[in-house]
């Protein structure tokens, strides 16, 4: 079974750009943030079936490249982001993706701090509330025994901090 390395974080924090580039340069097997091709492809405004079946995928793609034969998994994302976005939506997640979120922790998790400017993209929601999110990821991750390390820094240096961390971790 692969280490498992999640990169999560609030919106617009190059989760996905991390994520991608450091699967790349380890050679990891990578799942992708699910949401985003599923909200893409909706036709509509999401509500909460949407948000289980969002849930439900991401956790699947998560536990099918955990049998991969790879030494690194990289994953843009897990059930955390889900837990957090169902909470600030709708007040509360279902005790279920909690527990799910709980018994199915990584190795580590990267946690992308709010220092990059937010950039304008139609699924985004929260400009305004970056604090409160990034304060909600710390909460929830002190909950659980999985080292988490907060990776900040502009371009390359967020990439170098993100893999001095991930050694540092792993």
């Amino acid at each position: 079974m692969p280490k498992t390395v999640v990169i999560t974080g609030p919106e617009s924090t190059g989760k996905s750009t991390i994520a991608k580039a450091m699967a790349s340069e380890l050679e990891a097997a990578y799942v992708d943030e699910m949401a985003r091709e599923y909200l893409e492809n909706l036709g509509r405004s999401y509500d909460e079936s949407d948000m289980h079946k969002m849930s439900a995928l991401q956790l699947d793609s998560q536990l099918t490249a955990l049998r991969s034969d790879a030494g690194i998994l990289v994953c843009d994302t897990d059930l955390l982001t889900f837990i957090i976005w169902w909470e600030v939506k709708y007040g509360l997640c279902p005790q279920k993706w909690v527990d799910l979120w709980k018994s199915n922790q990584p190795d580590v998790y990267l946690l992308m701090d709010i220092d990059l400017e937010w950039e304008e993209d139609p699924l985004r929601e929260h400009p305004t509330r970056r604090e409160e999110l990034m304060e909600r990821y710390v909460e929830k991750l002190k909950t659980v025994d999985t080292p988490y390390h907060i990776v900040s820094g502009q371009g390359k240096d967020r990439l170098a901090n993100a893999k001095r961390a991930l050694k540092a971790l792993l």
